[in-house]
């Protein structure tokens, strides 16, 4: 992207060598395309001379490698709806929103999406995708990697207005999910998601938060103590009796020993008892 040209001025980029991280560059006859102002953002004298074409021609290099055999297990990749989520593209008038509008060309787009490895391995390569709108390309990123069995989502994205002009109607978003087939998959038809969206030409309602479900209502604290046998910890039970004190351990009782009983008592109420009590 330029920063601007002045009137009767050119530009030019040089040294641009990244085509092979982005595209699987083989042998035979390839078409480059240059396209200027590709989302028509730019009003122009004459629209229709923004592209060139120019054929080039590939050949194998000298004493080719035998390529490495393709693994049996490949990933996947392929659009996803994650869990809340209407479809694997949303698109809305409200930031943080989970929802499918509303939209409209007065207010920014949030914009995500999201992509899901489902296939037996982890991507070795960078993983690319597209966001189209309307047929045309409006953004692009890479992440390093897709684990197996993994969804990734992207951070939303507000930028749309700034790359196209928006108009009230309907309008299509596409991703491509590795769209050079950069990656060796177990199914290469699965890596696009189309979704139409309608761009309204006013103002977008306030979002109406859901109302709060009301508190349970909490049952009337007690009035008075409730005092119950209980067992404690290393006793055998609420009442004990031995021949031995202060063991909380029952035992066999013998004729002419003394017999002690243990009482173990709780008060299950959030009520203090202040007088005495008796137990029998």
């Amino acid at each position: 992207m330029s920063d601007g040209l002045r009137s009767d001025r050119s530009g030019v980029f040089t040294v641009w060598d990244r085509l092979d991280s982005l595209a699987r560059i083989e042998p035979g006859q390839h078409t480059f395309t240059l396209i200027v102002d590709s989302t028509d953002l730019v009003a122009e004298t004459d629209e229709s001379d923004n592209t060139f074409q120019t054929g080039v021609i590939v050949v194998a290099a000298p004493d080719p490698q035998i390529p490495p055999p393709i693994p049996n297990r490949l990933p996947g990749l392929a659009p996803v709806a994650p869990p809340g989520w209407p479809a694997p593209i949303i698109a809305s008038a409200y930031s943080g929103a989970k929802l499918q509008g509303p939209l409209s060309m007065n207010e920014l787009s949030y914009i995500r999406h999201a992509l899901e490895n489902q296939g037996l391995a982890s991507t070795p390569d960078n993983v690319h995708t597209k966001l189209y709108y309307d047929g045309k390309l409006v953004s692009k990123e890479f992440r390093s990697g897709a684990i197996m069995d993994n969804q990734v989502t992207r951070s939303e994205w507000a930028g749309l207005s700034e790359v196209v002009r928006l108009t009230p109607g309907e309008h299509t978003l596409k991703l491509l999910v590795d769209p050079h087939n950069l990656i060796d998959e177990t199914d290469e038809t699965k890596n696009s998601y189309e979704v139409t969206f309608m761009w309204g030409g006013g103002e977008v309602p306030v979002l109406q938060l859901p109302r709060p479900s009301p508190p349970p209502d909490l049952p009337d604290p007690p009035l008075l103590p409730n005092l119950v046998p209980c067992l404690r910890f290393g006793s055998d039970g609420a009442l004990i009796v031995s021949n031995r004190q202060d063991t909380f351990k029952d035992s066999q009782l013998i004729v002419s020993e003394p017999v002690y009983i243990d009482v173990v008592v709780r008060n299950e109420s959030s009520v203090d008892l202040a007088s005495s009590y008796e137990v029998l």
